[in-house]
């Protein structure tokens, strides 16, 4: 699901305004469709890399029909059901009105492709979480532990799908808002992700001595302090829409997000939110230089939520600062919004609407924007897990 499609009309009158519409049905059989409007080149031809003149959305995008697959308002959905077999997208071309040409595209889900996945409760291990393994174990790969942010509860389970369908086994994992965990982002312990990576350290297929942690958000304070409180046990950091402090706990931010040791961890206060670098409180700057790996960033120039590409400036300005012996690439996605975090590409029914996080009506940003920048910074996040 995640490999780009090249798409190429030929044969069509010079010059004619062409139609490209798509649809696919969904694990419900909801019906998810788009359409863009290209102008055939002198020699009759159309690419979806062209400009369309019309349709689902306006800037080049060849990945454009795909993304932004959208129900029917009259079926009060967004997100499309992935069917466990995967889905196919059937692509027409209209001239005039009349079809000219059909084709169909395969999607493989993880679970096609021979991703097993194992739920994980409190009850039994004291975690809540989804471990997605690769349909081959007997080689040992790095494992990901890869949790979301304010949004809470279990909100990763496609990335770490998606992940297992690359050969790196993943755990899914929920901090708060789910049943046995706290109610809210207040007071988490970090002893608890360190919980979860021993899970996934004796996973199959994992190989322990490359385990990646994996944040989003809110949930980068997590993975960066986990990195610098626990170098034994993660080797490298994935921080999306990162934050360079610690922030409060939600929605009373009276009281701590993150505890160590019993201890609840000093946050920003209320008039220091956004300050990448409070000078009057040092202690609420997570200690990066202390992470014993390398770090991979991606920060969005239009975040709405907060500052992500000043917090990861920041991150990489006291990386040098304190001579980080290891690799820390940022990717810079100037026109992107908070929702770009997600990583994964070509992700049906992201919309540009409000998303309530933390009490607040938050836009995530321009989804046409934000796809294409999961699209750029997914096969370089792959690669850097090829590295570990």
């Amino acid at each position: 699901m995640d490999t780009p499609v090249t798409v190429n009309l030929t044969g069509l009158p010079a010059g004619a305004q062409t139609t490209v519409s798509a649809t696919a049905l969904d694990a419900d059989g909801t019906a998810f469709s788009s359409s863009a409007q290209f102008t055939a080149t002198s020699s009759g031809t159309v690419s979806l890399s062209q400009v369309p003149t019309g349709g689902s959305y306006t800037r080049v995008d060849p990945m454009g029909l795909f993304e932004l697959l959208e129900a029917q308002p009259s079926a009060g959905r967004v997100f499309f059901r992935l069917p466990a077999d995967g889905f196919t997208v059937r692509l027409t071309a209209s001239v005039g009105g009349r079809a000219v040409a059909t084709v169909t595209v395969k999607r493989q889900s993880p679970e096609a492709l021979g991703v097993t996945e194992q739920e994980l409760r409190p009850a039994h291990g004291g975690i809540f979480g989804d471990l997605y393994l690769p349909a081959h174990t007997a080689e040992r790969h790095p494992g990901v532990l890869v949790f979301g942010g304010s949004e809470g509860a279990l909100s990763t389970d496609e990335i770490a799908s998606l992940l297992a369908a690359h050969g790196y086994p993943a755990l899914a994992l929920a901090y708060f808002d789910e049943p046995g965990l706290p109610a809210t982002l207040t007071e988490i312990p970090l002893e608890y992700f360190a919980k979860a990576a021993n899970v996934l350290s004796r996973a199959p297929g994992v190989d322990p001595a490359h385990l990646v942690v994996w944040g989003t958000s809110r949930g980068s304070e997590a993975a960066e302090l986990l990195d610098a409180y626990y170098p034994n046990l993660f080797h490298a950091v994935v921080a999306s829409v990162p934050s360079s402090v610690i922030g409060p706990g939600l929605p009373d931010i009276s009281k701590a997000a993150w505890t160590f040791g019993g201890k609840p961890l000093p946050a920003v206060s209320r008039a220091d939110l956004g300050n990448p670098d409070p000078a009057d409180a040092p202690d609420v700057v997570i200690p990066v230089e202390k992470i014993d790996g390398p770090i991979f960033l991606v920060c969005a120039g239009k975040d709405q939520l907060w500052p992500s590409c000043p917090y990861a400036n920041a991150i990489v300005e006291r990386l040098d600062a304190h001579q980080s012996p290891y690799q820390h690439e940022e990717l810079r996605y100037p026109t992107a919004g908070h929702g770009v975090g997600g990583l994964e590409p070509y992700v049906i029914g992201l919309t540009s609407v409000s998303t309530d996080s933390g009490g607040d009506q938050l836009s995530m940003g321009d989804v046409s924007a934000n796809e294409m920048a999961r699209a750029d910074a997914w096969p370089k996040l792959l690669a850097f897990l090829a590295a570990q």
